[in-house]
C-alpha cells in the first residue's frame, strides 16, 4: 500500500513499503496500534519485531541484523523501556527510554559504539 497509515478506524493488518524499500506491517484495531509489528526489507528479513497494546509498546522487542542474526532483545511494559536502534553494519547508534509511550530520561547517540551526544527528555519534552 502507498499511503503510511490506515484509514481511521481501520481494524486488521495494515503494510506501508517506505520508498526506500522497507516494508512496515502493523495490527490495528479501530484505528489504533494493536498486536504484532514488523520492520521487514524487501528480501523478507523481518529487521525490527515487537507487539503494541493501546498503541504502546508491550512485550518483547526483537531485532535483528540484515542477516536476520539476532542483535538484541528487550523488553518494554505498556509504552515504558529502552528503544535500541542498530546501523546497518550491527552497532548501537541509538539508546531511546521512554515512559508511558514518551521520550523521557537521557536519549544517547553512538558512533562506532562510543556515546557521541546525549540529551535529556522529559515526558516527552526536550529539557
Amino acid at each position: 500500500m502507498s499511503n503510511k497509515n490506515p484509514p481511521q478506524d481501520f481494524t486488521g493488518l495494515w503494510v506501508y513499503e517506505c520508498p526506500t524499500g522497507m516494508i512496515y506491517e502493523t495490527e490495528y484495531i479501530s484505528g489504533v496500534e494493536n498486536g504484532i509489528y514488523r520492520h521487514k526489507l524487501k528480501s523478507g528479513v523481518v529487521l525490527r519485531e515487537g507487539q503494541k497494546v493501546d498503541g504502546l509498546d508491550h512485550g518483547t522487542i526483537t531485532l535483528r541484523n540484515n542477516d536476520g542474526n539476532v542483535l538484541v532483545k528487550y523488553e518494554f511494559e505498556y509504552g515504558t523501556g529502552t528503544h535500541f536502534i542498530y546501523t546497518s553494519s550491527g552497532s548501537i547508534g541509538w539508546e531511546i527510554p521512554y515512559k508511558s509511550g514518551l521520550i523521557h530520561g537521557i536519549k544517547r547517540h553512538y558512533i562506532s559504539g562510543k556515546v557521541v551526544s546525549e540529551e535529556k527528555y522529559y515526558e516527552g519534552k526536550k529539557i
